[in-house]
């Protein structure tokens, strides 16, 4: 099923109430083809101490959570940021809250300025992002991802 351009689909409120978003797997690009997958993770009982900082615990993605996949065909262009170096524009316009729609933003201008997609070819352009605690994921299409469950194994 496809992801509409209002984030109507069931699996969206799904992701958006997991307590903790990671990216599973960024597949290499195949064609014009670009899947990603992100999954729930859980805070691990290891509290250890990191850079002087006690009682820090780990979050894991469990090997049987339920995987859940965007698949871009025919996109314009991606991009994939580290979290940590995340900038928010406070003249960015959004739908959503971990898996957002942006209407006018940065790199809906930086696309529109060092491409020739337009309107015309290959039509409206839309700009998904999706926030995990790994990265922030940019795309910019003009078709809605399909997305699917990969349901995890008992």
């Amino acid at each position: 099923m496809e992801l509409s351009s209002d984030l109507e689909h069931p699996l969206v409120a799904v992701i958006e109430r997991l307590k903790y978003l990671r990216t599973v797997e960024i597949p290499p690009v195949f064609g014009n083809l670009l899947e990603l997958r992100i999954g729930g993770a859980e805070v691990l009982n290891d509290p250890h101490t990191v850079a002087g900082i006690e009682d820090v615990r780990s979050l894991e993605t469990p090997e049987k959570s339920d995987v859940y996949s965007f698949i871009f065909r025919n996109f314009v262009s991606y991009s994939v940021t580290d979290e940590m170096f995340i900038q928010s524009a406070t003249d960015d316009v959004f739908e959503g809250g971990r898996i957002r729609i942006y209407s006018q933003c940065h790199f809906l201008r930086f696309v529109a300025g060092t491409t020739w997609a337009t309107s015309h070819f290959p039509g409206p352009l839309l700009h998904y992002q999706l926030n995990t605690l790994d990265h922030t994921i940019d795309i910019v299409t003009a078709e809605s991802p399909k997305l699917v469950v990969k349901q995890g194994q008992d």
